[in-house]
């Protein structure tokens, strides 16, 4: 099976790792809560041990109880595990594993589930479907909060509006098992939910890929270009003295095209300027310009070994066919070998991780 939300670092173990990022729904950039669930569900027949990663908002009520379904049907020992903000729907997701644990800078947020129209408004005329759905949802949590030792009073106080919980405090009210510490309270505990939530799902985006829409946009680049264009405008600018690109000329450029569909206003446009000084990466995903990259064809120049050049930390050097094989050509090309390092060669795999890491800083 094709796994999309779905890291397996070693089968052995029989532990798999699986993500819910962003919002549950059907359209462009959400998440499909039924293609979820039945990645869930081959992990739960496949693995004694799953880590669900949740961070985000919650979304479709409809998704989030195929998402639900699953997770209350597993077999396996499912650990959820809140990373950044677990909140309405993915707040209920949350709750349900055999150990619920948070990040100690996450936030929690219940209140009682409803359905919201284009504008973000509660909907009161609802199908009798919609209803049945809806009531099934409310008894799931009330059921969750009364196992974890809440009285009726208390659960009608904590629904009646949306309620928020730092994982201390998530803790103390028996919501969860344990507070994993990151050491990164300080740098994220201060963030507002939004800025949490955007924050953490640019950091669990592959590595490549966030740092292709950074040089995409550097490079003044149209946004679905792919790797090849890349490095043509970078041997352009290695002929041209190997200066780097302008990036405040890529902050104007990238803005008018957030003004252009809508991205960008009269009011946000300070703030979204501050963002791109302080975090590109962030600026460039909160803008959200970008088509997916296409890798080029076996042999061609890396992008990690470009960038390297480019920053003056070296990369790989040589010509391509004696260049040593950095950490992420294992990831694109040989994972099983990475995996089989990472066991029999730990030290090894330890200097290319640092040594990726490194490009990303």
């Amino acid at each position: 099976m094709e796994l999309e939300f779905t890291k397996i670092k070693n089968k052995e173990t029989s532990v798999a790792t699986i993500s819910l990022f962003g919002e549950l729904g059907d359209q462009e950039g959400e998440i499909n809560g039924h293609h979820w669930a039945h990645e869930f569900n081959w992990l739960d027949r496949n693995f004694d041990n799953i880590n669900a990663h949740i961070n985000g908002f919650g979304g479709s009520i409809g998704m989030g109880l195929s998402v639900v379904a699953n997770i209350m049907g597993a077999t396996s020992f499912v650990s959820t595990i809140n990373v950044g903000v677990a909140a309405s729907m993915a707040g209920i997701i949350a709750l349900l594993g055999d150990k619920p644990k948070m990040y100690d800078y996450a936030k929690l947020m219940l209140h009682s589930p409803y359905y919201a129209d284009e504008n973000g408004e509660k909907v009161k005329n609802l199908s009798a479907k919609d209803q049945k759905a809806l009531k099934a949802l409310k008894d799931i949590l009330v059921r969750l909060l009364m196992k974890r030792g809440k009285s009726e009073e208390e659960i009608n106080k904590i629904l009646k509006t949306d309620t928020w919980y730092s994982a201390e405090e998530a803790l103390a009210e028996g919501f969860i098992d344990e507070i994993i510490v990151t050491g990164r309270k300080k740098e994220l505990a201060a963030l507002e939910p939004m800025a949490l939530v955007a924050k953490l799902n640019d950091e669990y985006k592959p590595k490549k890929e966030r740092k292709m829409k950074t040089v995409i946009a550097a490079l003044g680049l149209p946004e679905d270009s792919n790797e090849q264009a890349v490095l043509e405008a970078v041997n352009n600018l290695q002929k041209d003295g190997g200066q780097s690109p302008d990036l405040s000329q890529a902050v104007d450029k990238l803005i008018d095209l957030g003004k252009a569909k809508g991205k960008v206003t009269e009011k946000n446009e300070k703030s979204i300027r501050k963002l791109a000084d302080t975090d590109f990466n962030l600026f460039v995903d909160f803008l959200d310009l970008e088509g997916t990259p296409t890798g080029g064809e076996g042999g061609q120049t890396r992008i990690t070994d470009v960038l390297a050049e480019l920053r003056g930390q070296g990369g790989t050097g040589g010509e391509g066919k004696n260049k040593e094989k950095t950490f992420a050509w294992f990831e694109q090309n040989d994972p099983d070998a990475l995996a089989r390092m990472e066991i029999s060669e730990p030290e090894k795999f330890r200097k290319l991780k640092e040594a990726d890491d490194a490009l990303y800083k």
